[in-house]
Parts: C-alpha cells; sequence; structure tokens
C-alpha cells in the first residue's frame, strides 16, 4: 500500500468532478439526480484511486505485475470477495460482469435437441438472448414462465417457475434481484424446490453482492453470478462466478488458455483454467476488497446497516411516486431491496420511453431508466410492451428530495394526476452524516363513496369486455380474467373452475395464487365443496372463515393456508346453463358485503357468455384439427396405396402384351384367324382396363392432392364422341346391367377429353355400386341454358336431398344394402369437374333413381 501511495503522489490524475467528503466519497456530477445506481454502479473516489495506482503500477513492470505478482493478488481479493458473499473460495472465480457469468454457464452446457431452458419473463434482456442462441445452435427450446404484474406473494413467482418444468428442462436461469422489475425473488425457495425436481439452476444475482445479505454456500446453487461494479461499487469490468463442487469439473472458460495444461495440482482445476484467460487488465477485480471495506464503513453497523437503509429509502421513495401519481405497487414491500419499480399510467414500447428519460435528463437533470415490459427478449414474436417501468434505485447519496424531484417531472409530462404534496417527507430522507432521518408517509384522503365504488366497478367491466376482444390466445384470456379479478376485489387470490361437458366435476381452468400446475388437472365435485355448491345452486356464496365451514372442500395440491382465511364464490350462467365458478380469496378474515357479492355477480354475469364461447371455439378448432389429422393420414394411406398399385399395374400390363404375341408364321396365313381375332380383342379389352385402373389411380391422387389440379387441356370436343367411346370401354364394368344410351345432336363443348373420361368412369362407377343388377344405366347429353349437360342416371335407391351436396365430400359415403362406398370417387369427380371449368351436381331421376349432370362450357365447332 506505500508503494500504491507513493505513485499517487508521483502521478498528476484529473481533478474530481466535485469535492467529496469521507462520508459520501462518490465523485457524481452534483447537477445531476442519479436514481440509477443499479444500472452501472457509482464507485468511490478512493476505490477509484487505487485502481489507478494499481494500473500504473502494472505498466511500471508489467512482466512483474502480471506474469510474478499476480495470481497471489487475484488469490487474497478472492478470499475477500469470498468471504463477503459467504462463499467457498475454491469454487469462485474472476469474470467481467454477470452477462459473461451466464455466458460462460451456457456455452458449458451439453444439450441435445428438445432440451428444455427454464427462465421468466423478468429476466434481462442479454441473459434471454443469450439463452435464445444457445437453445438454437443446439435445437433445444427456451421456456419463459409468465409472472405477471402485480404479484401479490413471492410464491406466485415460485408456483409459476415450478408449473414451466417438464422432464426435459435441464437448466433453470433465474436472477435473484430482477432487472427489468427490480424485485428480490424468492431465490432460497426457487433453487430448492428446482433441485427437488432434479433441476440445477445458474442465479443471476447481478444486483445482489451489496444490495443484500448473502450467503452463496448455503442456497446451494449449481451457478451463481453477480457483478461487483453494481451495489458493492468496485470498477467496472469486475465480476464473480461461483460453481457449486460437483459442476465444477464440467465447466470451461469462454476463452481457453495457459491453465488448461497447468500441472500444479495444488491449485484448484477452476482457478487455474479461469484466472488467467489472456491479458486483460485485472485491477478492477482486485479493487473489490476496498471496495467492501469504503462502503462497509459509511455507516456505524457496517454493511447490515448500510444495506437497510438503502432498502428503507427505496420503500419510502416506491410509496411516495405511488401516491403521487395515483398508482399501485406492483409487488409487496418484502420482495423489494434498494430498488424498486413503479408502473405508469401509459404503456409504452421502447423509443417512447427512452424519450421520457432522455427528457427528464435534459430538462430536469435526472438521471432514472423506464423499461418498456417484459423486455424485447421476453415477449412472444410479434407482440408489444405490456407495461412500462420506472425503475428507482436507493444508495446513500440519495435523499428524499430527489424522489420529489422525479414526482414533480413525471406529472408535468402527463404521467400523474396527484398534485405536488400527495405525500411529503418530514424532514427528508437519506444518508446524513451516519444518521438515517425518521421519515412518515401522510397520504391524501382520496374521496370516496358509492358514486366512485360504481365508476370503478365500471371501469373493471370495461377493461373485462374490450380484453375479451384483444386476448390472442384463450389461455391469456383466462389469466387476464383472473388477475383483473383478483385486483378488482382486493383479494389475494382469485381462481376460475368451468364445468366439464358431462356436467360431473369442475375443473380448474386460471389462477393466480394457486399452484399453475393443476391447471386442467385438479377437478371439484359438482355439488361438492363450495364450488360445487355454488354450480349446483346457481347462488353466490360468502365464507369468512372457511377453516370452520364443512362447506370447504380442501383440494390436495391446490388449496394453501395462506389463501383460506376468507372465500366469495359466484356462478358463471349463460344461457340459463352454468358455465363455472368464480372464486376469490383472502390471506386475512374478511366480511364479504353485498356490495363485493354484487361486484363479483356483474364479473361473472360478464365473463359467463365470453368464456363459454372462447370455449366453444377452442373445442371447435380443437375438433376441426383433430379431424385434419384424421384426413391427413387417410389421404397419406390412400396415396400410399394408390402408389403401390402402380407396380402391380405395370406387371399385368407386361404380361397381357407377352399373352398378345404369337410367334411368326414364317409366310404362310393363319390356320384360325377368327381365334386369333378373338384374342386380340381380349387383348385391346384387358389393355383398356389396366389403363382404366391407372386413371382410376390418377383420380384417387388427386382426390388426396394438395393445391390446384395441373392445368387441364381445354379445347373444343364433341362430347358425343366422348361419351360412346367411354361406354364402350366401361362395357365390361356394366355387365350386370344395362348401359343404355340416348344418343343427341352432334354438340361442342370446351373440355379436356381425357378428363371428362374420367368423370363418367367414376360416375358409372358409383352407378353400378348403388342400382340393383338388371337395371339400367343410361348416358346422354343435350344443350340446356347455353351450356352442354351429360348425364348419368340409374335406377337405384336415390340419394336424399340432404345428401346431394354431402356426398361430394371426401370420404362421405351413404351405406346402403346394395354397396359400400369409399367416398372417393364422387370427390375426385367434383375436382375433375372444377378443373375443366364444368359444374357437377346430383338431381333425382325416373322418381326413385339418382341422375348425376355435368354442365361444359359450349363451343363452337371448329
Amino acid at each position: 500500500m506505500r508503494r500504491h501511495q507513493a505513485l499517487l503522489r508521483s502521478s498528476s490524475y484529473p481533478p474530481p468532478v466535485h469535492g467529496y467528503a469521507p462520508d459520501r466519497p462518490w465523485d457524481l456530477d452534483p447537477e445531476v439526480t442519479y436514481l440509477t445506481h443499479g444500472t452501472y454502479g457509482a464507485c468511490p473516489r478512493p476505490i477509484l484511486e487505487l485502481q489507478r495506482a494499481l494500473v500504473a503500477e502494472l505498466e511500471a513492470n508489467p512482466i512483474r505485475f502480471l506474469t510474478r505478482e499476480l495470481e497471489a493478488r487475484v488469490d487474497e481479493a478472492r478470499r475477500n470477495v469470498a468471504a463477503f458473499l459467504h462463499a467457498d473460495p475454491e469454487g469462485l472465480v474472476p469474470v467481467p460482469n454477470a452477462t459473461t457469468g451466464v455466458a460462460t454457464v451456457l456455452a458449458s452446457l451439453r444439450l441435445r435437441p428438445g432440451d428444455e431452458l427454464l427462465t421468466d419473463d423478468h429476466e434481462y434482456n442479454a441473459t434471454l438472448n443469450a439463452l435464445d442462441a444457445v437453445a438454437e445452435r443446439a435445437k433445444a427450446r427456451v421456456v419463459r414462465a409468465r409472472i405477471r404484474l402485480p404479484i401479490r406473494h413471492p410464491e406466485e413467482v415460485v408456483e409459476a417457475l415450478l408449473a414451466a418444468v417438464t422432464p426435459r428442462t435441464r437448466l433453470a436461469l433465474v436472477s435473484h434481484v430482477t432487472s427489468p422489475s427490480g424485485l428480490v425473488f424468492p431465490i432460497e425457495t426457487i433453487v430448492r424446490e428446482l433441485d427437488r425436481l432434479g433441476v440445477d439452476t445458474l442465479v443471476d444475482a447481478a444486483h445482489a453482492p451489496g444490495l443484500l445479505p448473502l450467503d452463496v454456500s448455503a442456497l446451494g446453487a449449481a451457478y451463481w453470478t453477480g457483478n461487483g461494479h453494481k451495489w458493492l461499487c468496485g470498477p467496472k469490468g469486475a465480476g464473480m462466478l461461483v460453481v457449486r463442487e460437483d459442476r465444477r469439473r464440467g465447466l470451461l472458460p469462454l476463452v481457453t488458455s495457459h491453465g488448461r495444461n497447468d500441472p500444479r495440482e495444488e491449485r484448484p482445476l477452476l482457478w487455474r483454467e479461469f484466472d488467467w484467460q489472456g491479458t486483460t487488465n485485472p485491477t478492477a477485480f482486485l479493487c473489490l476488497p476496498e471496495a467492501i471495506r469504503v462502503v462497509g464503513g459509511l455507516r456505524p453497523g457496517g454493511w447490515p446497516a448500510h444495506m437497510a437503509a438503502n432498502r428503507a429509502l427505496a420503500i419510502e421513495a416506491r410509496s411516495m411516486l405511488n401516491d403521487r401519481l395515483g398508482l399501485e405497487p406492483i409487488a409487496p414491500e418484502s420482495m423489494l431491496g434498494a430498488m424498486a419499480s413503479i408502473r405508469l399510467p401509459r404503456t409504452m414500447e421502447e423509443d417512447a420511453a427512452n424519450d421520457v428519460a432522455r427528457s427528464l435528463a435534459e430538462v430536469e437533470r435526472i438521471e432514472v431508466p423506464l423499461v418498456s415490459f417484459p423486455v424485447r427478449a421476453a415477449r412472444d414474436p410479434g407482440a408489444g410492451a405490456q407495461a412500462t417501468l420506472l425503475r428507482i434505485s436507493a444508495q446513500a447519496y440519495n435523499e428524499g428530495a430527489d424522489y420529489e424531484r422525479l414526482a414533480d417531472g413525471l406529472v408535468r409530462r402527463g404521467l400523474g394526476t396527484a398534485p405536488a404534496g400527495g405525500a411529503a417527507w418530514r424532514g427528508g430522507l437519506g444518508y446524513r452524516g451516519g444518521v438515517t432521518d425518521t421519515v412518515e408517509v401522510s397520504t391524501a384522503a382520496s374521496p370516496d363513496g358509492p358514486g366512485a365504488e360504481q365508476l370503478e366497478q365500471l371501469k373493471f367491466l370495461h377493461r373485462v369486455a374490450r380484453m375479451a376482444t384483444t386476448a390472442r390466445t384463450w389461455e391469456e384470456l383466462l389469466e387476464t380474467v383472473v388477475d383483473e379479478t383478483r385486483d378488482a376485489l382486493k383479494a389475494s387470490v382469485s381462481s376460475l373452475y368451468l364445468l366439464d361437458r358431462d356436467a360431473e366435476n369442475l375443473t380448474l381452468a386460471a389462477t393466480n395464487g394457486l399452484d399453475r400446475y393443476q391447471i386442467g388437472r385438479a377437478k371439484v365435485p359438482f355439488g361438492g365443496g363450495v364450488t360445487g355448491r355454488v354450480a349446483a345452486s346457481r347462488e353466490p356464496l360468502a365464507i369468512a372463515d372457511v377453516s370452520h365451514d364443512d362447506r370447504f372442500l380442501w383440494v390436495r395440491g391446490i388449496d394453501q393456508r395462506r389463501f383460506i382465511a376468507s372465500m366469495l364464490s359466484v356462478p358463471l350462467v349463460w344461457n340459463d346453463r352454468t358455465v363455472g365458478v368464480l372464486n376469490v380469496q383472502t390471506e386475512q378474515r374478511r366480511d364479504f358485503t353485498p356490495s363485493d357479492v354484487a361486484h363479483l355477480r356483474a364479473i361473472a354475469d360478464l365473463l359467463a357468455g365470453i368464456v363459454e364461447k372462447g370455449r366453444m371455439q377452442l373445442e371447435a378448432e380443437e375438433r376441426a384439427e383433430e379431424l385434419k389429422r384424421i384426413d391427413d393420414a387417410r389421404a397419406e394411406l390412400i396415396a400410399l396405396v394408390t402408389h403401390e398399385l402402380r407396380t402391380p399395374l405395370a406387371v399385368v400390363r407386361a404380361y397381357t402384351d407377352l399373352l398378345a404375341e404369337d410367334p411368326p408364321l414364317d409366310g404362310r396365313d393363319s390356320r384360325d384367324p377368327e381365334r386369333r381375332e378373338r384374342r386380340a380383342g381380349w387383348h385391346r379389352s384387358t389393355m383398356e382396363q389396366v389403363q382404366r385402373l391407372d386413371r382410376l389411380v390418377d383420380s384417387i391422387l388427386a382426390s388426396v392432392r394438395v393445391g390446384p389440379e395441373p392445368p387441364a387441356d381445354l379445347r373444343p370436343t364433341d362430347v358425343g364422341e366422348v361419351v360412346k367411346a367411354a361406354a364402350t370401354e366401361l362395357a365390361p364394368l356394366v355387365a350386370r346391367h344395362r348401359l343404355v344410351l340416348h344418343e343427341g345432336i352432334r354438340l361442342f363443348a370446351l373440355t379436356d377429353p381425357s378428363r371428362l373420361t374420367q368423370i363418367l368412369e367414376h360416375l358409372v362407377e358409383n352407378a353400378v355400386k348403388y342400382a340393383p343388377p338388371e337395371t339400367a344405366i343410361t348416358l346422354d347429353w343435350r344443350m340446356a341454358d347455353g351450356a352442354v349437360r351429360v348425364g348419368v342416371a340409374d335406377e337405384g335407391p336415390g340419394i336424399p336431398e340432404e345428401w346431394r351436396e354431402r356426398i361430394f365430400e371426401p370420404y362421405a359415403r351413404r351405406e346402403t344394402r346394395t354397396a359400400r362406398g369409399s367416398g372417393i370417387g364422387l370427390y375426385a369427380a367434383r375436382r375433375l369437374s372444377e378443373s375443366i371449368g364444368a359444374r357437377l351436381w346430383c338431381e333425382p331421376a325416373n322418381g326413385h333413381g339418382a341422375r348425376f349432370v355435368i354442365a361444359l362450357p359450349a363451343a363452337a365447332a371448329v
């Protein structure tokens, strides 16, 4: 240290921006109100002077400093930092910052396709980006638990995360103190419960060192990483990564350097790998012990008193700002440290929020961050911000008047409605010569009464109605319903149960305080318990103390004792039918008033139709999706079978050709020309049927083809010639029927002869299936309404009017005593008709049969 002091005396450094005192050693611009310590921190002047001295020493002899002395210096700093964090020094290594610590752990994971990385929507944008990048490379999946604001109890965070765990979850990335919302998560419970499920936790503790009392070893997380430049007030670029003993061997630094083959087994492997990753400036980490000493000495009572005072200032500042701006807190005080966020009354995207922050900085000289929540990386594709959060920090250089100036600036920008003086600081707040002033907050009474209450209820119902039209998914709709209901009734938890279609049970559909894992699983019998009784009676039920009411049915795995003091339940009834039950519960005993009951009934009446219609739509979509899957499976099967028919058809064609070939007669005539001609006729008939089967396969494949038919070869065609040629080819098919041809005048139509023949084949084959043997199948053509109409009529049972369109649908078929159809032929005929610009329909024939009509565009003969 004497060497450092000598270097300081012999060196020239820029003077401080302003004079500073030992009890307020920050070198911050006195013209700026700095309320964003949590963003980049602020390093006290004595620590900066130490770092400059260390840099000067390094530059005076880099070989001595980096090669011969650095290792011992890092070990000494490590021991001090580990002692402050209550961490095992053998598992602690320096990193530039917590983001690097996160990236280091993620890079060491050996993920497989389909693995899941769990996180939540309160995380830091950069670390979420790192998760996405790692998952994309490994074809894994990032699962983001949704933790909605406001949060009523820390257990909501735990429940949301645990509900998102699956057997594929490999790692959970969770902040101890969230960056966007500034909330302290119940990290001890989270780590313990995830560990119980076999999931490692990577704790992003960027804000935790110096903001909260820590015991990293007792926490037991697989990985923990924090910053030294924020609340420890060290220089920028000082962070640490702590790895549990059983996870150290598999962890590698982002840069592999000399320590990889360092033979010294007395040094922990983690130190050898991480302590040297190339030439950097190590002085930031070396200054952390001095930062711990300096900042811990600012108040009597050391670090515990310092952290408690900062937290008290943040809590009081949040309360004043919410009162001044007419806002509700986003979380309970138990989830606050030295940072707090308020939810502004206007939701802004990043550019607009940055403009407000820039205006506060340039006009009011106040530095404070505004965050569009959730951050971009936490949103679904195309989704916008759900809220705008303003996050304040409280450090020893802040005082109550700083936050009053912020409130004034926000009100001037239309971000609050309460007048100045809505909350007052008595004597100010903040560090004053080692003594924290006593603070009392007085809130001006707000007008209250039946009119105001009804107005609030109407506003709420309007929000719910608007929400029903803007919710992107069924799940989002139900989540918002229970959240808004809980807030409207000032309850601790709300839950929605929907009556199953069999009316035997009610199933949990949404909740914001119970175990979300039970959504869709937990059931209450119709008529059983409070929920079931309300569903059966269709009358509301209020219970002030459920612990002494035998109507309350405890549901294991859902109900939590802290939420069962009092309960109010109302039915959802739509079109005189019970849809479900809406419940609210409280942690403390509460006597629900008639106004509470009326309010919840109004919500339920509005929601009943919305929820039931949404449910019906969801069920219809699920049925449609199931039908699509069935249709796809049928199409795939038919396509496969018809494709396989090609091979035997080719073999039949080849052998038919061989059988038709007679040996040459060597210049003499056949002795039996009649026999030879008969065999040639058999050959022609067989080949015609093979070709017909080929066309049938083509038709079947066309019936399952996705997309339009290939272009048709449309040309003026003599319809009679096509019909007569088709009748000749189809003679073997109608051997048990009488094929009657009603020839008309010569007519020309614009069509594709090949496809028209295929259509006729499908229609005649259909008639053969359904018409009794020995009955007539009639083909005719004539001009009607400017079109050439070709008819195929039978004397079968006919087709009822309600079926005359359905029979053209794929796989639609009428089972009769005479035949069983496949449901493909008529569908293929309809598609072929459409491909040539023709219309195909069914009409009655002969009083009891069916007649299919093909209407073709008429054309002149050319």
